[in-house]
């Protein structure tokens, strides 16, 4: 979420959403799961993954820069916390369908983290549609936990704070860390991580590979791993890998990071259209393809066959719901 990665504005995406206006006006009538009473057409809700993506790149640039003495965060404290409930009618073209999720509305939590200055915190976490309302609500209820807080009291000990937001003493009966609970807390924590790469002047992962190991491992909290890895030796493991840090890095900036798409083989896809898609990301570079499994077996063997027809002897990769 920091340098170069998704920053979503609303009132930046708004003028983009109008020029979706017709096909907006027809999903809405078919499809009154998507109006909110009181909105409009052009509120944060996108047709289809493929727009998602073009709003993503229309909004997509570093952050602005902020002044040298606000990196440390020191004294700056963080005034106020807003989530909003974004989501998108994917289901419409099963997009994201599976084995067990055969209509999903891909959505989100999105929170904005505001601090008594000019920089912000922006983090989201994935939900499938309907409780997304629920996940926003438990933002809501934690929040108290993060607002009037100093953020170099947060980021001197993230992982205390971290189990600071998944123990609080009421909220963790509905938690502590699986479901609503740990969803919520996942959306404020990649806010602050957003932040935290703001005030640096970085994007998360040059802040992650910048830390000193004793400063990454306190952002871990080690309850349920210490049996199999301690602090000290995550610091150590860290501190034998500094030799060729800087070459691994010039590779990944140059060369950059593997990646398969799993958007040729959602569940729901006619054979056509996983055909039509494959040839599609063939062309742009892929070479490993994911395919969703699950619902019949002989249907899947289908799907796989198609699917390797198409690409040939590249990787395929399946996926199987449960």
């Amino acid at each position: 979420m920091g340098y170069g990665k998704l920053r979503l504005k609303l009132e930046e995406v708004y003028p983009y959403l109008r020029e979706e206006e017709r096909e907006w006006e027809t999903i809405q009538g078919k499809n009154p799961q998507y109006t909110r009473p009181g909105s409009k057409h052009y509120l944060p809700i996108i047709v289809g993954l493929e727009s998602i993506a073009r709003v993503a790149s229309y909004i997509m640039r570093p952050p602005n820069a902020l002044p040298k003495k606000m990196a440390t965060g020191d004294g700056l404290r963080i005034r106020n916390l807003h989530v909003r409930d974004l989501r998108f009618p994917t289901s419409l073209k099963a997009d994201g369908s599976d084995a067990m999720h055969t209509d999903p509305d891909y959505s989100c939590a999105y929170v904005v983290i505001y601090t008594e200055r000019e920089v912000e915190g922006h983090g989201l976490t994935f939900t499938l549609g309907r409780g997304t309302e629920i996940v926003v609500q438990a933002i809501k209820s934690m929040s108290r936990m993060v607002v009037g807080q100093n953020v170099k009291d947060i980021f001197s000990d993230f992982g205390v704070f971290w189990r600071k937001l998944t123990s609080e003493s009421q909220l963790r009966w509905v938690g502590p860390e699986k479901g609503v609970v740990h969803l919520a807390t996942a959306a404020i924590i990649n806010a602050l991580w957003d932040l935290w790469a703001r005030l640096e002047h970085k994007p998360v992962w040059k802040l992650l590979v910048d830390l000193e190991p004793e400063v990454l491992v306190n952002c871990i909290d080690f309850r349920y791993i210490s049996d199999v890895v301690t602090k000290e030796e995550a610091i150590e493991m860290l501190k034998a890998k500094r030799e060729g840090k800087a070459e691994r890095e010039e590779q990944m900036r140059t060369v950059g990071y593997p990646a398969y798409t799993t958007q040729v083989g959602w569940l729901g896809y006619s054979p056509e259209k996983v055909k039509d898609l494959c040839h599609q990301y063939m062309a742009l570079g892929f070479t490993v393809f994911k395919v969703k499994v699950g619902q019949n077996l002989e249907d899947d063997r289908t799907r796989c066959r198609m699917v390797r027809d198409v690409i040939g002897y590249k990787n395929i990769m399946v996926a199987i719901n449960y």
